[in-house]
């Protein structure tokens, strides 16, 4: 495949954010343990939450499943009380485990859990989310009965005062279109990440669920009930990375995982127009993530993104017209038709918050 970004030669977007290149493919193995042992491993990272994780440890603690589970918490070099909180919980949670490091960051956290992981599915939870007292049951009988690659769930997502704010209900457990890119949610199957880790040091990490572990799933499925409780933290990525020079990020990681695609796809199958749909969608997202940044950023990536696709993709008419026009002006190498495209989104989102009120 062609390279999607010269990191050797270019002066513009390194100008305003360092490239951490760091790798997602590991060419050894990554699992401490070959034998499976568990019939699942629930990997919480934690870092300075204090505030929220008696609330997330209360819910496995709640567990109600027949199935045997183990629970590893990675202590991220936490400098508040979370350490002595985990340790209030250690003889109170069935096979639970505390690991300490120094502070690897999100990545670096879920790489210790997936190492040390000695179950057949892997269930990460962030340490400021709960999940519901059937959660890992409901997960594991639809996984073990369906043989499942990944099983996901429904969610919905609440702020600090535990206002509900979004319900993403599935109604039909064998539609995948509501399956979201994120490591959390799901029981994915442990054999995914054998020589597969979170890329250290990028925000927006949980792409490669979506580029390097979904499509190599022969079989998903999903779960009726809304199980996941996501918390909307006003200091989270989601919430501060507008407006941060950070967001170039996403690029960064988009161009790894594609030179990672080698490892993990032949060439027949990234030339598909599923798989350039689906870097399409990626692109989008991009660009939407850059979109408050200056000129002279978004018009590198859009150039380094048009330059990309080389073949039309199939248009989805169940797209939005906003995605339909960004995909016409990628193709036509027309940045002010992309620029315009992004720009209905926004208002489309602003439209949208204002009937819901």
């Amino acid at each position: 495949m062609m390279n999607l970004y010269d990191g050797l030669h270019d002066k513009v977007l390194t100008k305003y954010a360092k490239n951490p290149m760091t790798e997602c493919y590991s060419s050894n193995c990554v699992f401490k343990y070959q034998e499976e042992i568990y019939d699942a491993t629930v990997i919480i990272p934690c870092y300075n939450v204090e505030h929220y994780i008696t609330e997330c440890l209360d819910s496995m603690l709640n567990q109600n499943t027949s199935y045997n589970v183990e629970i590893i918490a990675i202590d991220d070099g936490s400098t508040d009380s979370t350490a002595e909180i985990l340790r209030q919980y250690s003889t109170r949670i069935t096979n639970f485990r505390i690991i300490s490091q120094c502070n690897k960051g999100l990545s670096g956290a879920r790489n210790t859990g997936i190492r040390e992981a000695r179950g057949k599915y892997l269930i990460f939870i962030d340490s400021d989310d709960y999940v519901t007292s059937d959660y890992i049951d409901c997960l594991l009988k639809k996984a073990f009965f369906k043989d499942a690659d990944i099983v996901a769930t429904g969610y919905y997502t609440f702020n600090n005062n535990h206002k509900i704010i979004k319900n993403i209900m599935i109604k039909d457990e064998n539609d995948t279109s509501l399956l979201n890119g994120c490591a959390w949610g799901k029981a994915i199957k442990r054999k995914f990440f054998e020589h597969l880790v979170f890329p250290e040091n990028y925000w927006y990490e949980d792409s490669i669920i979506a580029h390097l572990v979904v499509p190599r799933a022969n079989s998903i499925y999903m779960v009726s009930k809304c199980q996941y409780a996501y918390r909307s933290n006003p200091t989270g990525i989601t919430k501060t990375s507008v407006s941060s020079l950070r967001a170039i990020e996403s690029f960064y990681i988009t161009d790894l995982m594609l030179r990672s695609y080698v490892h993990f796809y032949s060439e027949d199958v990234t030339n598909t127009h599923k798989f350039i749909n689906l870097l399409i969608e990626q692109f989008y997202l991009n660009e939407k993530r850059v979109v408050k940044l200056n000129s002279e950023i978004k018009r590198t990536i859009f150039m380094y993104q048009s330059k990309y696709v080389h073949t039309p993709p199939i248009m989805d008419f169940k797209l939005d017209f906003s995605k339909k026009l960004y995909v016409i002006g990628l193709l036509k190498n027309n940045y002010q038709v992309a620029q315009i495209s992004l720009r209905l989104d926004i208002l489309n989102k602003i439209i949208r918050r204002i009937k819901n009120k």
